[in-house]
């Protein structure tokens, strides 16, 4: 089958896409070439669409682990082309990279190992002070939270360093909420991020990863709270509030082993 021309290859992935069963669809997109492939999702990715942009990312990663068991470094360099999407000199915002480069490493055990502490550090701090690619827009932090959530699913080992940054987003001193348009805000975490800490430990929780005790207690700090956030899982859409993806991270980490930090 020849390739379609790229407008063309984005018309029939929206066609897939908007479909309940696009997995079963996908073998089309796969015998695409790479580049058309890769091409024409990076649209979605930064669309409005919300189940679309979480449909391609998920796509995205699929095509790239395929190319990764063919060429390793072609998938490099399509990982290498998300960073620099991510990179302020690009000139854009990034959206939807971070999304993609988990779905890629989620996919892929090599891209994880090598490109993990990437995704990792859009979130670390050090003593109070941000790591030099720190993510200080809010809402692109969301999709790296999102990110970090997935890698838990296939990667948790590789997850579990991020914990202390984890539960840094949910320190009520860190807190959004109030402090809009301040010097501090960047640096803040809205109820979304928090509810997307906890979907992240949550994952690591099941996946029996051992975590400290003040991470049932920062969990435990944003039980009853109320605020909305949006989560793509199991393929599906929902709308949740942080207190119930609270009770879900609660469940897992009572089961979860201890490590000995208090």
């Amino acid at each position: 089958m020849a390739a379609p021309r790229l407008r063309r290859a984005r018309e029939r992935l929206r066609e897939i896409l908007v479909n309940d069963g696009w997995r079963r669809n996908l073998d089309e997109v796969f015998a695409w070439p790479a580049k058309t492939a890769t091409g024409a999702l990076h649209s979605f990715l930064v669309g409005g669409d919300a189940l679309l942009r979480f449909r391609a990312a998920e796509t995205f990663g699929l095509v790239t682990a395929a190319l990764a068991q063919e060429k390793m470094e072609a998938a490099r360099v399509v990982m290498r082309g998300l960073l620099w999407r991510m990179n302020e000199e690009s000139g854009g915002i990034g959206w939807g990279a971070p999304e993609a480069m988990a779905c890629c490493m989620a996919a892929h055990e090599g891209l994880a190992r090598e490109y993990h502490a990437i995704l990792l550090s859009y979130i670390h701090e050090h003593e109070g002070i941000c790591h030099g690619i720190f993510v200080d827009n809010p809402l692109l932090r969301h999709g790296v939270l999102w990110g970090i959530a997935r890698l838990a699913e296939t990667r948790p080992d590789l997850v579990a360093k991020a914990v202390p940054d984890l539960l840094t987003v949910l320190d009520p001193a860190r807190a959004l909420e109030g402090r809009e348009g301040t010097p501090e805000a960047p640096v803040c975490h809205d109820a979304a991020a928090r509810g997307l800490v906890c979907l992240a430990l949550s994952r690591l929780g099941v996946a029996g990863v051992r975590l400290p005790k003040r991470a049932v207690d920062a969990v435990a700090g944003i039980g009853n709270e109320s605020g909305q956030v949006l989560v793509y899982r199991d393929d599906c859409l929902e709308q949740a509030t942080v207190a119930a993806l609270a009770r879900e991270a609660l469940n897992a980490l009572e089961r979860a082993p201890r490590t000995d930090e208090a």
